[in-house]
């Protein structure tokens, strides 16, 4: 439906996904068979995702269509599994890029009008780079337990809230630690030059940002929820206590 509504706005989504599509594959030519297969499968699903959340491209005041900052998050998101697949010596690269474009793509995005898929896609996008980088055997064995952390907090968060309060977890918290991913990012690349001690101390100051930005999020959404409940005699399905309209 969407497609059909903006026809424009599809066509541009098709064609930045061809590009991105064909950067992974060039840029993961020298990889293994198996990881490139595995690319392409990446980029496929990717593509798909892109085409069903077109709805969420909106700029209000503006026309929709895709601008510079969604164009640096979607190229981190599919370039995510090359941080697993690349040779060593081509590791440093890939992770620089996709950090200097976690760093820019706010900016870009503000200036030209943010999108809700970039915003949303932002997150996944880093965590997706930090799960490839934890997958390498060979890369940061003094930090994985911090780089574990900061890869399964956010998806602890969502999922305690969706089993406690039936309901995700609000925008600010679920973006609450992607400021702490630049560092993190930095410290991964710092690792695949050698450098492990460093990098390795780069990724725990990221974790630890990230979980602390985390925590004071969800306390301070905790405080709001109570606030947003009164006491109100009689009412089964909250024992007693029933949510107020906000």
């Amino acid at each position: 439906m969407i497609r059909r509504q903006r026809p424009v706005l599809a066509r541009q989504a098709d064609v930045w996904a061809l590009a991105a599509t064909s950067g992974a594959v060039v840029a993961g030519a020298g990889c293994t068979r198996r990881a490139r297969a595995g690319t392409l499968a990446w980029s496929a699903a990717c593509w798909v995702m892109l085409r069903w959340h077109l709805g969420m491209v909106d700029r209000p005041g503006r026309e929709p269509c895709l601008v510079a900052g969604d164009a640096l998050t979607l190229a981190r998101l599919w370039g995510s599994p090359l941080v697993f697949s690349v040779r060593r010596e081509q590791l440093v690269g890939v992770v620089a890029l996709a950090a200097v474009s976690d760093v820019l793509d706010g900016p870009l995005a503000r200036r030209h009008g943010a999108t809700r898929l970039g915003r949303d896609v932002d997150s996944a996008a880093d965590l997706t780079v930090l799960v490839s980088a934890f997958a390498r055997p060979d890369l940061l064995p003094r930090a994985r337990v911090a780089l574990a952390a900061r890869v399964l907090a956010p998806a602890a968060l969502t999922t305690v809230h969706y089993f406690r309060d039936a309901d995700r977890p609000a925008w600010a918290q679920r973006h609450a630690s992607r400021h702490a991913a630049t560092p993190t990012l930095l410290g991964v690349a710092v690792a695949a030059r050698g450098a492990q001690r460093a990098g390795g101390a780069l990724v725990v100051v990221g974790s630890v940002l990230a979980l602390s930005a985390l925590r004071r999020s969800t306390r301070e959404s905790s405080v709001a929820v109570a606030r947003s409940y009164v006491a109100k005699p009689g009412s089964p399905s909250t024992g007693g206590l029933a949510r107020t309209p906000t």
